[in-house]
């Protein structure tokens, strides 16, 4: 679904911003947050993955009433974080409704420089 949004070359820091009806996601300059609507869902109900450079969000099915059937939306969301970011040190909180994901980036390499004795 947002296959490819954090390698792509548009959205590039200090501050990007990308919303939908169900999702939210703020770069900045030292990480990324990913707010998506979990309306309806405990934590509980949720299962996040990771999957090489992709998160998975998704919830568990459960029997709803029908009138939750017309406010409750199954999650079944994959959101790639590329190369930039550290997708295993993700974090996640849910307050009122709203998954938080927070991704940091990840930190640069530094070149090494080694003396190597002749023997």
């Amino acid at each position: 679904m947002f296959n490819s949004f954090f390698n792509d070359s548009v959205f590039t820091p200090p501050a990007v911003k990308y919303q939908n009806s169900r999702l939210s996601i703020d770069i900045k300059e030292e990480e990324a947050v990913i707010a998506l609507s979990v309306l309806g869902h405990s934590k509980d109900d949720i299962t996040i993955d990771l999957e090489e450079d992709a998160i998975f969000v998704k919830s568990i099915q459960r029997e709803l009433l029908k009138v939750e059937n017309e406010l409750i939306q199954t999650i079944n969301d994959r959101i790639s974080v590329g190369d930039k970011f550290d997708g295993e040190k993700t974090s996640a909180k849910i307050t009122n409704g709203i998954l938080y994901l927070t991704i940091p980036k990840k930190e640069e390499a530094k070149p090494k420089k080694v003396t190597i004795k002749v023997g």
